[in-house]
């Protein structure tokens, strides 16, 4: 098996991050108490003490609390009573068929028509991750499967599927594919943070192909009233810091959003073609880790395919129909001042209370401790503001290998130089991580966060660490449109005739329960011709800069010294 230069074990791996956590609290702890700071810096300090945990993926026990909580809310779902106005229905209603009507004729020409399957199906992929009843992962293998999973409801049209798309059906020639009817999806827990896991749905592998279908053509929807949900977050941070400023803005999070969607909900808001696709393709039941098999009452569970788009356009209905009582019916909302990602909701503060009660009325749940109207503190999608200045905690996630302390490094020193709140301790600590603590690798500042420690001064020759990803060869020979559509589709590594095509498999870490397929390696390089130093004006600006390498260079020095004088 291969190994990441400086991989640890699980247990290391812990240990580590609870040193880290406890010595960034102890610094930051007598900053606060021995310096004067303005608000704003208060605030950053308090919010990065508060978070330092939050994501670390120490080892906890909390898969069984997780999954009885989903089970829980399951059951919840199922006895939601969708409480709306007939006015908020059908204005958001009308605003969901709006938006799937615009990108249906911007597709196809086709007036009023909100459902169009040919474009649907033309839209399909396979996901990146397994599914239910194979653990293949990439494109290449899945389609390599003579036979693939789908539930009762989808088999109609995953045999649709196969015959139309001509890529599919290249494979196929006159034979009839075989398909595997499971009765649903399964659910496990991935870890989220030191505190709560998170569940998933592994769904089965027709049916996912066929949520993505659904999913690319919502996420069209989306983009065509000028909502892209790819460029969305960055949207929503702005926002956020403007309204922490302005205080004219409010932001609204959700509790459990994705698995409170009940299915009566999106019956009533949803066109009935809609609805009947993502109830056929949907899994209607999931097979949950330690429980069982258990009747799906949320309309879709992370995992699908459509959920993160189905719920985005189905809480933006929401805002618009409540605006619209407030504005008048106009068709468009306007995102100057609104921003929906997910079940992250920013409104106008008027809107607030308005859309509260409705969201309360549709089955959902506001997390009232993590939404602000007023003050001068706002978050969304990430990011933290106070008065308009960042105030965003970083994340360290696992500092189980060389690769995953260089990141936790440049997010300090991105921190340090944005707060100008130096934290000595915790850097010496990070740097004692690393495989050869005495050398670390010191790259320029446009170099991959995982390759050393970013900073413009570095030397015209210097070390980094590179990743290699082991290829494969593809198993069996294409015909002449297939192995085009995998190539063009970004699906291979190299193509040398059908018979010698490779590919990149998806990567694993080593916290997967396979050998590691993606790892580094310790590569020498150059500065470019006419750079004299590794400066990057995009990553940082002058004055952060000046200030982490100046702070960098202090730290490192001590460090060297240090180690010159204990024997």
């Amino acid at each position: 098996m291969k190994r990441l230069i400086g991989q640890t074990t699980g247990v290391v791996g812990d240990e580590r991050l609870r040193s880290f956590t406890m010595t960034i609290r102890k610094e930051l702890d007598y900053y606060r108490f021995n310096h004067a700071t303005p608000p704003e810096k208060s605030y950053a300090l308090d919010r990065l003490y508060d978070r330092a945990a939050k994501r670390c993926l120490i080892s906890n026990d909390l898969e069984q609390t997780t999954l009885e909580q989903f089970v829980l809310t399951n059951q919840t779902a199922g006895g939601i009573e969708v409480k709306l106005s007939n006015e908020i229905i059908s204005d958001a209603r009308d605003f969901i068929t709006h938006a799937l009507e615009k990108f249906t004729y911007y597709q196809t020409g086709n007036v009023q028509e909100d459902f169009n399957l040919t474009l649907l199906l033309s839209l399909w992929r396979f996901g990146p991750g397994s599914s239910r009843g194979t653990r293949a992962t990439h494109f290449v293998d899945k389609i390599d499967l003579e036979s693939g999973t789908v539930t009762k409801r989808a088999l109609p049209y995953a045999i649709l599927l196969r015959k139309v798309d001509p890529c599919l059906h290249s494979i196929d020639g006159d034979e009839v594919y075989r398909f595997r009817k499971v009765e649903g999806s399964s659910i496990g827990c991935v870890p989220k943070n030191e505190e709560v896991h998170r569940t998933i749905g592994t769904e089965p592998l027709y049916n996912m192909a066929l949520q993505l279908a659904a999913g690319a053509y919502l996420d069209g929807a989306l983009r065509s009233i000028g909502l892209d949900i790819h460029e969305q977050q960055e949207v929503n941070n702005l926002l956020a810091s403007i309204g922490s400023e302005t205080q004219e803005l409010a932001t609204l999070d959700l509790k459990s959003a994705s698995d409170l969607l009940s299915i009566a909900l999106i019956k009533a808001l949803w066109p009935s073609s809609w609805f009947d696709f993502m109830m056929a393709v949907r899994s209607p039941s999931a097979k949950v880790k330690l429980f069982g098999w258990v009747e799906l009452n949320m309309m879709s569970t992370m995992g699908n395919g459509f959920t993160f788009p189905m719920m985005t356009l189905t809480l933006l209905a929401l805002v618009y129909a409540v605006q619209s009582k407030r504005i008048g019916k106009r068709y468009f909302v306007d995102f100057d001042n609104t921003g929906v990602y997910g079940d992250d909701i920013i409104i106008p503060v008027e809107d607030y209370d308005a859309l509260v009660e409705v969201l309360e009325q549709a089955g959902l749940v506001v997390n009232k401790d993590k939404s602000y109207r007023s003050g001068a503190f706002r978050e969304s999608c990430g990011g933290d503001y106070y008065a308009g200045v960042d105030v965003t905690p970083f994340y360290v996630t696992s500092l189980l290998n060389d690769a995953e302390v260089y990141v936790a490094i440049n997010q300090l020193l991105k921190w340090v130089g944005t707060q100008k709140v130096p934290l000595p301790e915790t850097l010496e600590l990070l740097v004692s991580f690393l495989h050869r603590p005495s050398t670390p690798f010191l790259v320029p500042e446009w170099c991959d966060a995982t390759a050393g420690i970013r900073t413009s001064q570095v030397t015209s020759r210097y070390k980094l660490l590179s990743m290699v990803e082991n290829t494969r060869l593809v198993s069996k020979k294409y015909d002449t449109r297939l192995l085009s559509y995998v190539i063009l589709g970004g699906y291979v590594t190299s193509c040398g005739g059908s018979d010698r095509v490779r590919y990149t498999p998806r990567r694993l870490t080593s916290k997967d329960d396979e050998p590691v397929e993606a790892y580094y390696t310790i590569e020498e390089a150059r500065l470019p011709k006419g750079r004299l130093d590794g400066r990057d004006p995009v990553v940082r600006d002058p004055v952060s800069r000046i200030y982490i390498d100046t702070f960098l260079e202090v730290v490192l020095a001590d460090l060297r010294a240090h180690r010159e004088v204990v024997p």
